[in-house]
């Protein structure tokens, strides 16, 4: 990635929702790539794929349930749903990497949503100021969500909008739930290509979904358009996915040591960041953020403020009392999500208030085991 000189203004990317396309303009996707480019998936891989995907998510799935609108309460059905699968061998076979390119990693309920606000204000601060540093007020995480700032790569290809992708300016930020190794080839063997990760505490992070996924709705195929389902799990059950590598697609321990090993043998293909070491200390973090992708601060920004404006348009409570982020919903996937389900409380050590001593214990010594050797700690 080009280092962008102190003084001089840095390419920014747009909101991706803002993005407008000529719809006639782009032919059909090929049925299959270019043997010049990166080669697709093996059958085998994408098997696997497929068979591992489908057993977690019918496990994760299992303890869980949906409301109609009339009130009545069935078991979710594994089947019926869209799935991020077909999204991500989509996005293995067809993702074409371009030079400036940033993938903002990560499990769900880690700091996504922030993160993607941290990223998207530090990256594109040359186009849009931080309003408390001379912006207009206008900026587009004062009227977009973050999400609608920086898409799923998997939402991208499962909704076929890939020629807004193709659209974007350079640099391009995405984003993505999906493991080091369920990443296309075109990404990790691509050095312009570079990886923001971020990791949690696992038990504030199984509480974040249990109130997330109770927030939400879905769709399945026997719903009309205009009909959507509650969806209700339990605690135990989101508990439980952990210790049975069902966490919404696999094991988390396979997740975050994908990214861990490559961050410590690629140091500048992965930066590694853990939400509680953010939350603490955002300025070193978001500096953290800049040298990465080659966009530093200048001297004249900090004097300026520019990094406290950036952590206070981002903060907490600027975006969850943001209209943007109190009204309305993100649809992906066949589900939807409120905006306001994003922003719930943004702490640290919440699990306290919801689970038992012997279960963070036996949830603690569990993980601790799989994490034996390598080097990795949670933050505290």
């Amino acid at each position: 990635m080009t280092h962008v000189p102190a003084g001089s203004s840095p390419p920014s990317p747009r909101p991706f929702r803002s993005i407008r396309i000529q719809t006639c303009s782009r032919p059909a996707p090929p049925q299959a790539p270019s043997r010049s480019r990166t080669s697709p998936p093996s059958p085998s891989h994408g098997d696997r794929l497929r068979r591992s995907t489908a057993t977690s998510w019918r496990r994760s799935r299992a303890g869980c349930t949906r409301r109609s609108s009339g009130g009545a309460s069935t078991r979710a059905p594994g089947s019926g749903r869209r799935t991020w699968v077909p999204g991500i061998v989509a996005l293995q076979r067809r993702f074409e990497p371009r030079a400036g390119d940033v993938l903002l990693a990560s499990l769900p309920k880690c700091g996504t949503t922030w993160l993607k606000a941290l990223a998207f204000a530090t990256a594109a601060r040359g186009v849009y100021p931080p309003a408390a540093a001379g912006g207009d007020g206008r900026h587009p995480l004062l009227r977009l969500n973050p999400h609608e700032c920086v898409p799923f790569l998997e939402g991208i290809y499962l909704d076929e909008e890939e020629a807004k992708l193709d659209a974007a300016p350079t640099p391009r930020l995405m984003s993505t739930h999906a493991s080091y190794p369920n990443l296309p080839a075109s990404i990790t063997e691509d050095d312009r290509c570079k990886i923001i990760y971020i990791c949690r505490q696992p038990k504030d992070m199984a509480i974040s979904l249990w109130h997330f996924m109770n927030c939400s709705k879905a769709k399945t195929s026997s719903l009309s358009d205009d009909q959507w389902e509650s969806i209700t799990m339990s605690l135990s059950d989101v508990w439980e996915s952990i210790r049975e590598g069902a966490y919404l697609g696999g094991p988390i321990w396979e997740h975050i040591l994908g990214y861990w090993n490559t961050s410590k043998a690629k140091p500048d293909k992965v930066l590694f960041l853990k939400y509680e070491e953010v939350l603490r200390d955002p300025t070193k973090n978001i500096e953290k953020i800049t040298e990465f992708i080659g966009q530093p601060f200048s001297d004249a920004e900090k004097e300026a403020g520019i990094v406290e404006s950036i952590i206070e348009l981002c903060s907490f409570e600027k975006m969850k009392a943001s209209g943007a982020n109190s009204t309305g919903s993100l649809h992906m996937m066949a589900n939807e999500y409120p905006h306001e389900s994003f922003f719930r409380k943004g702490v640290i050590g919440d699990w306290v208030n919801h689970v038992t001593p012997e279960m963070a214990d036996s949830l603690d010594k569990f993980l601790s085991a799989k994490f034996y050797g390598s080097g990795f700690t949670f933050a505290e």
